[in-house]
Protein backbone atom coordinates (compact mmCIF):
# COMPACT_ATOMS: atom_id res chain seq x y z
CA UNK A 1 0.00 0.00 0.00
CA UNK A 2 1.23 3.52 -0.70
CA UNK A 3 0.79 3.94 3.00
CA UNK A 4 3.30 1.90 4.35
CA UNK A 5 5.93 2.84 1.57
CA UNK A 6 7.99 5.21 3.30
CA UNK A 7 11.06 7.92 1.49
CA UNK A 8 14.10 6.46 -0.25
CA UNK A 9 16.02 10.16 -1.02
CA UNK A 10 14.30 13.47 -1.08
CA UNK A 11 14.90 16.55 -3.00
CA UNK A 12 14.81 20.03 -2.54
CA UNK A 13 13.05 23.30 -5.10
CA UNK A 14 16.53 24.05 -6.46
CA UNK A 15 16.46 20.31 -8.04
CA UNK A 16 15.45 19.51 -11.52
CA UNK A 17 14.79 15.69 -11.07
CA UNK A 18 14.89 12.79 -8.49
CA UNK A 19 13.86 9.50 -9.93
CA UNK A 20 15.27 6.02 -9.43
CA UNK A 21 16.26 3.20 -12.30
CA UNK A 22 16.54 -0.49 -12.37
CA UNK A 23 18.99 -2.97 -14.15
CA UNK A 24 17.97 -6.25 -14.69
CA UNK A 25 20.60 -8.75 -14.94
CA UNK A 26 21.57 -12.25 -14.25
CA UNK A 27 23.42 -11.32 -11.50
CA UNK A 28 20.89 -9.14 -9.87
CA UNK A 29 19.06 -5.83 -10.20
CA UNK A 30 20.91 -2.86 -9.25
CA UNK A 31 18.54 -0.05 -7.86
CA UNK A 32 19.83 3.36 -8.44
CA UNK A 33 18.72 6.71 -7.44
CA UNK A 34 19.22 9.79 -10.07
CA UNK A 35 19.40 13.28 -8.24
CA UNK A 36 19.34 15.53 -11.42
CA UNK A 37 20.75 18.84 -10.07
CA UNK A 38 20.46 20.61 -14.08
CA UNK A 39 20.66 19.38 -17.37
CA UNK A 40 23.85 17.96 -17.25
CA UNK A 41 24.57 17.27 -13.35
CA UNK A 42 22.90 14.10 -11.71
CA UNK A 43 24.48 12.36 -8.61
CA UNK A 44 24.29 8.57 -8.31
CA UNK A 45 23.01 6.82 -5.40
CA UNK A 46 23.14 2.57 -5.21
CA UNK A 47 19.95 1.20 -2.84
CA UNK A 48 21.37 -1.30 -0.84
CA UNK A 49 18.94 -4.19 0.14
CA UNK A 50 19.04 -2.74 3.75
CA UNK A 51 17.34 0.19 2.36
CA UNK A 52 20.50 2.29 2.74
CA UNK A 53 22.02 4.63 -0.10
CA UNK A 54 25.66 4.59 -1.04
CA UNK A 55 26.99 7.80 -2.88
CA UNK A 56 28.93 6.76 -6.44
CA UNK A 57 31.90 8.75 -6.84
CA UNK A 58 31.07 9.33 -10.46
CA UNK A 59 31.33 13.06 -11.81
CA UNK A 60 28.31 15.11 -12.16
CA UNK A 61 28.56 15.22 -16.31
CA UNK A 62 28.39 11.28 -15.93
CA UNK A 63 25.45 9.80 -18.25
CA UNK A 64 24.31 6.13 -16.84
CA UNK A 65 22.81 4.09 -19.26
CA UNK A 66 22.87 0.45 -17.37
CA UNK A 67 24.63 -2.31 -15.44
CA UNK A 68 26.93 -5.14 -17.43
CA UNK A 69 28.30 -8.00 -15.56
CA UNK A 70 28.69 -5.94 -11.92
CA UNK A 71 30.02 -2.58 -14.60
CA UNK A 72 28.14 0.30 -14.58
CA UNK A 73 28.14 1.43 -18.46
CA UNK A 74 28.14 5.54 -18.32
CA UNK A 75 29.56 8.43 -20.54
CA UNK A 76 31.68 11.42 -19.52
CA UNK A 77 30.69 14.97 -20.47
CA UNK A 78 34.05 16.05 -18.30
CA UNK A 79 37.10 14.61 -17.86
CA UNK A 80 37.56 12.48 -14.70
CA UNK A 81 40.68 11.95 -12.33
CA UNK A 82 39.98 9.43 -10.62
CA UNK A 83 42.79 6.65 -8.50
CA UNK A 84 46.16 8.69 -10.25
CA UNK A 85 43.81 8.14 -13.36
CA UNK A 86 42.97 10.76 -15.95
CA UNK A 87 39.69 9.90 -18.36
CA UNK A 88 39.31 11.96 -21.21
CA UNK A 89 35.90 13.99 -21.32
CA UNK A 90 33.47 12.16 -24.12
CA UNK A 91 34.97 8.62 -22.83
CA UNK A 92 32.20 5.46 -22.47
CA UNK A 93 33.50 3.98 -18.99
CA UNK A 94 32.74 0.91 -17.20
CA UNK A 95 32.55 1.73 -13.68
CA UNK A 96 33.28 -1.11 -11.09
CA UNK A 97 30.24 -1.09 -9.48
CA UNK A 98 30.21 -4.26 -7.16
CA UNK A 99 33.72 -3.95 -6.57
CA UNK A 100 32.84 -0.11 -5.20
CA UNK A 101 30.13 -1.31 -2.99
CA UNK A 102 32.27 -3.82 -1.35
CA UNK A 103 35.52 -2.21 -0.82
CA UNK A 104 34.33 1.59 -1.31
CA UNK A 105 37.59 2.64 -2.05
CA UNK A 106 38.20 4.98 -4.69
CA UNK A 107 38.58 2.83 -7.74
CA UNK A 108 39.64 3.64 -11.77
CA UNK A 109 36.94 2.76 -13.87
CA UNK A 110 37.43 0.72 -17.49
CA UNK A 111 37.79 2.75 -20.41
CA UNK A 112 35.86 1.15 -23.02
CA UNK A 113 36.90 4.23 -26.00
CA UNK A 114 37.50 7.83 -25.90
CA UNK A 115 36.90 9.97 -28.93
CA UNK A 116 39.21 11.93 -30.61
CA UNK A 117 38.69 15.42 -32.67
CA UNK A 118 37.80 13.20 -35.37
CA UNK A 119 35.11 11.17 -33.69
CA UNK A 120 32.11 11.31 -31.12
CA UNK A 121 29.68 8.72 -29.57
CA UNK A 122 26.04 9.15 -30.56
CA UNK A 123 23.97 6.95 -28.37
CA UNK A 124 25.18 3.83 -25.96
CA UNK A 125 22.99 0.73 -25.10
CA UNK A 126 23.38 -2.00 -22.72
CA UNK A 127 22.17 -5.57 -23.65
CA UNK A 128 22.42 -9.04 -22.06
CA UNK A 129 25.84 -9.65 -22.24
CA UNK A 130 26.85 -6.23 -24.38
CA UNK A 131 27.57 -2.89 -24.83
CA UNK A 132 26.53 -1.28 -27.90
CA UNK A 133 27.43 1.75 -28.71
CA UNK A 134 26.73 4.23 -32.25
CA UNK A 135 30.21 5.88 -33.04
CA UNK A 136 30.59 8.50 -35.67
CA UNK A 137 34.23 9.07 -37.42
CA UNK A 138 34.09 12.00 -40.11
CA UNK A 139 30.31 12.13 -40.07
CA UNK A 140 30.72 8.22 -40.73
CA UNK A 141 28.35 6.17 -38.21
CA UNK A 142 29.37 2.70 -36.94
CA UNK A 143 28.52 0.20 -34.30
CA UNK A 144 30.89 -1.04 -32.04
CA UNK A 145 30.35 -3.98 -29.77
CA UNK A 146 32.45 -4.54 -25.97
CA UNK A 147 31.79 -7.45 -24.18
CA UNK A 148 33.98 -8.45 -21.11
CA UNK A 149 35.81 -11.69 -20.66
CA UNK A 150 36.02 -14.10 -17.99
CA UNK A 151 39.45 -12.91 -16.79
CA UNK A 152 37.64 -9.26 -16.84
CA UNK A 153 39.40 -7.45 -19.96
CA UNK A 154 37.18 -6.22 -22.11
CA UNK A 155 37.07 -6.77 -26.05
CA UNK A 156 35.94 -4.00 -28.38
CA UNK A 157 34.81 -4.89 -31.75
CA UNK A 158 32.75 -3.75 -34.73
CA UNK A 159 29.28 -4.85 -36.57
CA UNK A 160 29.98 -5.54 -40.29
CA UNK A 161 28.01 -2.48 -41.83
CA UNK A 162 27.83 -1.57 -45.03
CA UNK A 163 30.29 1.56 -45.33
CA UNK A 164 29.19 5.72 -45.55
CA UNK A 165 25.97 5.35 -43.83
CA UNK A 166 24.96 6.69 -40.62
CA UNK A 167 24.03 4.64 -37.21
CA UNK A 168 21.70 4.44 -34.54
CA UNK A 169 20.76 1.90 -31.78
CA UNK A 170 17.20 1.02 -32.27
CA UNK A 171 16.53 -1.87 -29.38
CA UNK A 172 19.43 -4.03 -27.64
CA UNK A 173 16.21 -6.13 -26.05
CA UNK A 174 16.20 -7.77 -29.08
CA UNK A 175 19.86 -6.18 -30.31
CA UNK A 176 18.04 -4.33 -33.20
CA UNK A 177 20.10 -1.21 -35.08
CA UNK A 178 19.48 0.66 -38.19
CA UNK A 179 21.75 1.84 -41.16
CA UNK A 180 21.17 4.61 -43.37
CA UNK A 181 22.31 4.23 -46.64
CA UNK A 182 21.06 4.94 -49.89
CA UNK A 183 19.89 2.52 -52.43
CA UNK A 184 22.98 2.47 -54.65
CA UNK A 185 25.63 2.07 -51.99
CA UNK A 186 24.51 -1.64 -51.19
CA UNK A 187 25.51 -2.48 -54.85
CA UNK A 188 28.67 -1.33 -54.86
CA UNK A 189 29.31 -3.42 -51.76
CA UNK A 190 28.18 -6.97 -54.21
CA UNK A 191 24.86 -6.86 -51.85
CA UNK A 192 21.49 -7.27 -53.52
CA UNK A 193 19.50 -3.93 -52.02
CA UNK A 194 15.29 -4.45 -51.59
CA UNK A 195 13.68 -1.27 -51.03
CA UNK A 196 10.00 -1.32 -49.46
CA UNK A 197 7.57 1.71 -48.56
CA UNK A 198 5.79 2.23 -45.57
CA UNK A 199 3.37 5.37 -45.79
CA UNK A 200 2.70 7.33 -42.55
CA UNK A 201 -1.13 6.73 -43.66
CA UNK A 202 -1.77 3.98 -42.37
CA UNK A 203 0.20 4.75 -39.18
CA UNK A 204 -1.85 5.05 -36.50
CA UNK A 205 0.36 7.38 -34.37
CA UNK A 206 0.75 9.84 -37.35
CA UNK A 207 -3.33 9.88 -38.03
CA UNK A 208 -3.45 11.07 -34.06
CA UNK A 209 -1.15 14.13 -34.57
CA UNK A 210 -2.21 15.07 -37.92
CA UNK A 211 1.17 14.03 -39.90
CA UNK A 212 -0.16 11.27 -41.67
CA UNK A 213 2.02 12.83 -44.75
CA UNK A 214 5.01 10.63 -46.51
CA UNK A 215 6.36 7.63 -45.56
CA UNK A 216 9.73 5.40 -44.48
CA UNK A 217 11.26 4.00 -47.68
CA UNK A 218 13.60 1.29 -45.94
CA UNK A 219 16.23 -0.96 -48.04
CA UNK A 220 17.16 -4.16 -46.65
CA UNK A 221 19.45 -6.88 -48.63
CA UNK A 222 17.62 -10.15 -50.42
CA UNK A 223 19.12 -12.57 -48.19
CA UNK A 224 19.51 -11.87 -45.17
CA UNK A 225 16.36 -9.48 -44.83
Amino acid sequence: RIGDARTVFQGVHSDLAVSGATFSGPRGTPVLVEHTLSFFSTEYYDLLPDGRLVKLPLPLGAEVYGVLRGSLIATLRRQWKVAGKTIPRGSLIAFPLRKFIRTRAAVAPEVLVSPDAHSMIDDVSVGRDAVFASIYRDVIGSIRVFRRAADGRWSDAPIALPAGGSTRIVSTDPEIVTVRITEAQPKKQGLTPKPGKFPFSVLRRAMSIGESDGFVKAVTDTKSG
